[in-house]
């Protein structure tokens, strides 16, 4: 196993960086090696995709970035890695997470990821390799790949499997470089579940704010996004729109809302009069690496308050949640910030484990393909009776016209 240090040694050594790129749980130990060491750096992009063209800027300059991601952001990054990159002539590196710790809620979505990875660089003609587990070999890939993407003047991938990279953590992040607040995600979560009705449509970004409901109030009204970074807000609009007569609650994340600003746009341009928008917001990314987001410092209420929202909160109390819940009685959309405390790093000791396991609330029990189906067997069975939807042939829900 090639310690974290060590690759960011080779990268130096091949005069390749700075680092950039989105958090990924297998990458944590290079991600706190390269943001600590002054002659490489890291610079946090908000989607693969703007990491891309972070990196087709560097290169311009002159330098050779490395674009670190997990398996999930490549398909993210496609778009700027054959129509930026690669027909500009912009060498840069990936490094590419791949067989995340398998789960109920990741094995469908990383299977999937794992086999079409390397089929996926091969189609759009990217040299790569899976990295080396001693240094020495790891070394010598890191160079070979170099050589081929400043000759060809093209993207280079290192495929990294589980083991191959020590996942130590990275550094920790005092209070001033995250969000001040005393209260944790979970009590915010549990406050604002108990202002839930019955017949509310919750959806509920990846990572550690889904299973944070899962865990406090699971309920067949709840859809739980597992990947699919950024898009809860876009389903919870989808879902609004279908079913006007319904409420329906979107918990995202600072570090989600920011992936997809477009979606804010289009829920103020469509306005769903019974949309709620929730942001919980602890300036990390406490599902992965643990490091800030771009959200501390960002008014992140300025952009629903800019795009028609017609409220717009932010608060860092269980009391600011219930009284928000209250003062939203008139027609939405709704918008509520809830700056909550840090959570511990994402690693810690697990027994004889030496890769650790991950903190906070505990993973999913059920499927992705069981949450789509219970959530909308819910959606089509309490809809039967009301305008706003009616049903096909099959028992399906069919929308209503928008508009």
């Amino acid at each position: 196993m090639v310690e974290a240090k060590e690759f960011v040694d080779a990268l130096k050594a091949e005069r390749m960086g700075p680092c950039t790129g989105i958090p990924s749980g297998m990458l944590r130990g290079v991600i706190g090696a390269a943001s600590s060491d002054p002659q490489l750096g890291y610079f946090t992009a908000t989607s693969a995709a703007e990491a891309m063209g972070l990196a087709a800027g560097l290169a311009l300059a002159g330098s050779m970035a490395v674009v670190l991601v997990g398996s999930s952001g490549l398909a993210n990054a496609l778009d700027p890695l054959t129509s930026l990159n690669k027909i500009y002539g912009l060498p840069v590196l990936l490094v590419i997470s791949v067989g995340d710790e398998p789960s109920l809620e990741d094995e469908a979505k990383d299977a999937v990821r794992e086999r079409m990875t390397p089929h996926l660089l091969a189609a759009i003609g990217v040299p790569y390799e899976y990295a080396a587990n001693e240094v020495d070999a790891l070394r010598e890939q890191i160079c070979r790949l170099g050589c081929i993407a400043r000759e060809s003047l093209a993207p280079v991938a290192l495929l990294v499997k589980r083991g191959a990279l020590a996942e130590e953590n990275g550094p920790t992040y005092s209070a001033s470089r995250c969000q001040r607040s005393a209260m944790s995600r979970s009590r915010a979560m549990q406050t604002i579940v108990q202002c839930f009705n019955d017949d509310d449509a919750v959806i509920a970004s990846t990572g550690s704010i889904a299973r944070e409901l899962y865990n406090v109030n699971d309920r067949e009204n709840n859809f739980y996004l597992s990947g699919a970074a950024g898009c809860a807000s876009a389903v919870a609009l989808g879902v609004a729109l279908s079913q006007k007569h319904r409420r329906v609650v979107v918990l995202d994340g600072g570090e989600t809302v920011l992936m997809h600003l477009g979606n804010i746009a289009a829920i103020g341009c469509y306005s769903p009069s019974k949309l709620i928008h929730i942001v919980l917001d602890s300036g990390r990314y406490d599902s992965a690496a643990g490091q800030p987001t771009l959200a501390k410092g960002v008014w992140l209420e300025g952009f629903p308050m800019s795009s028609g929202y017609t409220t717009v909160l932010a608060v860092d109390t269980e009391e600011g949640i219930r009284n928000f819940f209250m003062r939203i009685t008139g027609r939405g959309p709704h918008f509520l910030r809830v700056v909550i405390a840090p959570e511990p790093s994402p690693l810690v000791a697990h027994g004889n484990n030496e890769r650790g396991a991950e903190a906070g609330p505990a993973r999913f029990q059920i499927r992705p393909s069981e949450t789509a189906a219970r959530f909308s067997a819910f959606l089509t069975r309490s809809c039967q009776g009301n305008g706003s939807s009616r049903l096909a042939k099959d028992g399906s829900p069919v929308a209503a016209p928008v508009g």
